[in-house]
């Protein structure tokens, strides 16, 4: 297989392209090795040459951006009139979106580069062919949108077939196990069974506390292992200790080997119920925050330092988090656009609408000066205007909020939670881009960055 990493300087007039996306490494008829191979025929039958190393390969990139490392090498070399052709096995390994095929078409167009795709057309022969290519990047931009649920689909089915499907860690207490046939299962750690029982039993008899059984095994360095409140948390919480698997809205019971008893799991929790503790410090979103790119709700914490409490809300499978007072920002915005008017609710609704248009079209220019198709002085010229705009936009969505944005700050924490719980269903954070969304009730969305 050729490993071919992309270089600062490409060589030959004939240049082959390769790109898999993670989940289309598994898929037949999109590996590495096949797309090589194509090529390499296709070379061999048209007399073409190409050297191996001009064979460009992007592994585990996506198709939704143009900023991949190969592509960017084979970009950066237009202008040097070295490349005269292209060869991919079809357009999806060039983009699937289709503003990024256009930005594409002008780049090779420009430097009179042949884009030859062994399946499909890169472009069309006449005006009537022209639609059927644009189709195309319609459905293969479709389909790289799918590949989240698809993976979650396949997630589940994996489960329904007696695999444990979930990434990261195994389960404290437990080991994964592959078969020879692929399949993957958890076993119990003998050694560690103990372990698992005491935290169940001590909670049932409620001789202990979640947080005492943290510090009591991180003395005892129990399995080895660092132990925080949510590491216990995460295991009294977790039904797979007695055999079932859960994921979503899947529920399988009996697919793994159990450590407890599922009886003893339920008396556990109904004696924590009974608990009539006063938590240490108060959380005005617990419960309500929501990782977009793990599906998990975030976990509460806190941090003291100088004697100040600092309120956090971490995700428990990436570990990103973030502050309270940053979410008080975000979300007092939302609450107070309920105490306005209707017509000034949806002149707000319409200015941030107009907003989001501007930063689009920002984004756009910006891809264009990555694929060389506009100058530093034209983005800049472009972007101060728009940025102009949005500003004064922005302007006048504080003037029609006027004194109304500061009223949910001025509520207690006990108040605001109140407001929180009666207008909001979750909010929503994206870790990656650092969005945050606030979901109505009524099932509106506001979006900031």
């Amino acid at each position: 297989m050729i490993k071919n990493e992309a270089k600062n300087f490409i060589m030959g007039e004939t240049i082959g392209y390769v790109r898999v996306s993670s989940r289309e490494q598994q898929l037949s008829g999109y590996s590495i090795n096949d797309q090589v191979r194509k090529i390499i025929e296709y070379c061999d039958r048209h007399n073409i040459d190409i050297e191996e190393e001009n064979i460009i390969i992007d592994p585990g990139k996506s198709a939704g951006s143009l900023k991949r490392k190969g592509l960017q090498t084979i970009l950066r070399a237009l202008p040097k009139g070295m490349i005269k052709r292209i060869i991919v096995k079809n357009s999806s390994r060039l983009t699937r979106d289709n503003i990024n095929k256009y930005s594409l078409k002008h780049a090779f167009d420009r430097y009179d580069v042949e884009v030859v795709c062994l399946e499909g057309k890169w472009k069309a022969d006449n005006p009537n062919e022209e639609i059927g290519t644009d189709i195309q990047v319609f459905i293969d931009s479709h389909n790289r949108k799918q590949v989240s649920p698809d993976t979650i689909k396949g997630m589940k089915e994996s489960a329904i077939e007696g695999n444990y499907s979930l990434g990261g860690l195994p389960p404290r207490g437990y080991k994964r196990v592959k078969k020879d046939n692929g399949s993957v299962y958890l076993v119990p750690i003998e050694e560690y069974r103990k372990d698992i029982i005491y935290i169940f039993e001590s909670l049932k008899q409620r001789t202990n506390t979640l947080s005492g059984l943290a510090k009591l095994y991180n003395k005892n360095k129990v399995m080895g292992k660092y132990w925080t409140d949510n590491a216990v948390t995460s295991i009294f919480n977790n039904p797979i200790y007695y055999g079932t698997f859960q994921f979503r809205d899947l529920c399988i019971e009996n697919h793994t080997e159990p450590i407890i008893s599922k009886e003893l799991y339920v008396a556990a929790h109904e004696a924590q119920k009974v608990l009539t503790r006063v938590p240490k410090h108060f959380y005005i979103y617990g419960g309500l925050i929501y990782c977009e790119k793990c599906h998990s709700f975030c976990v509460k914490e806190s941090v003291i330092k100088k004697k100040k409490i600092y309120i956090y809300y971490r995700c428990p499978v990436c570990g990103k988090r973030i502050n309270e007072t940053k979410l008080n920002e975000e979300v007092a915005t939302v609450i107070d656009l309920q105490t306005l008017p209707k017509e000034k609710y949806e002149m707000i609704v319409e200015l941030e609408k107009k907003i989001k248009r501007k930063q689009s079209r920002i984004h756009c220019y910006e891809n264009d000066y990555d694929d060389f198709l506009i100058e530093d002085d034209e983005l800049r010229e472009k972007t101060v205007l728009i940025r102009k705009e949005i500003l004064q936009l922005k302007n006048e969505i504080e003037l029609i909020k006027n004194f109304k944005t500061k009223q949910f700050k001025s509520l207690s924490k006990v108040e605001q939670r109140k407001k929180v719980q009666k207008i909001l269903t979750v909010i929503k954070i994206d870790f990656e881009t650092n969005t945050i969304k606030c979901v109505e009730k009524k099932n509106r969305e506001y979006a900031f960055l």
